[in-house]
């Protein structure tokens, strides 16, 4: 009987002891190399930081959202209208900036060079800033 606990004994401790040591080499690995997924998460990150941006103004409840955008010379503006009728983007007084109408929907894409105000011109009373920094 002490000879088959003995033997049981041998034999589970060549299972489950290279298994544990297999499992501990593998985690020390992945812990101390970095994987393909992490570096390419970082990647994008340090790409949105340099060079030009897209911000977007939305166009809902009859309002552009924000109000007020700063963006940097370079920078492209996009303006979706998620309103249920149908708006536009015209500089404020009247300038070189004049979007088609946008029904619900439709985006209008700029990369704008200047600072301006702007309004709908089919509903003047919805109105916004755009600055440009240089």
């Amino acid at each position: 009987m002490k000879s088959n606990l003995k033997s049981l004994m041998v034999l589970t401790g060549m299972f489950v002891l290279p298994a544990f040591i297999g499992c501990q080499s593998q985690n020390e690995q992945t812990a101390a190399e970095p994987t393909a997924e992490t570096e390419t998460a970082a990647e994008p990150e340090q790409q949105q930081t340099t060079g030009p941006k897209t911000d977007t103004v939305v166009i809902y409840q009859m309002q552009f959202q924000p109000a007020n955008l700063t963006v940097n010379k370079g920078d492209t503006v996009v303006w979706i209208n998620k309103d249920l009728v149908a708006h536009n983007v015209t500089e404020d007084p009247a300038g070189s900036v004049k979007s088609d109408t946008l029904n619900t929907g439709d985006s209008f894409k700029l990369v704008p060079d200047h600072s301006f105000n702007y309004i709908c011109s089919i509903h003047p009373t919805m109105k916004a800033q755009l600055t440009v920094n240089e």
